[in-house]
């Protein structure tokens, strides 16, 4: 996950046709853990896994409020 981070630093290297844009970063699992979930917040990207025949954001309202 931090390289995922560090990763979206680089985003506009390769594709430099949409900068100035709003990057929304989001990270996908099949599960996350709790503490998983708390890292990928406190770096600012959204938690999505599966939750039943769907996938769920797991941290949109924090992400929100951090606003």
């Amino acid at each position: 996950m931090q390289r995922f981070a560090q990763k979206l630093e680089q985003v506009f290297d390769y594709l430099p046709g949409h900068e100035g844009k709003t990057v929304v970063p989001v990270f996908s699992s099949f599960s996350l853990t709790e503490p998983m979930i708390e890292l990928l917040t406190e770096l600012g990207i959204y938690a999505m896994a599966l939750g039943g025949d769907t996938m769920a954001l797991l941290n949109c309202e924090k992400i929100k409020s951090r606003s």
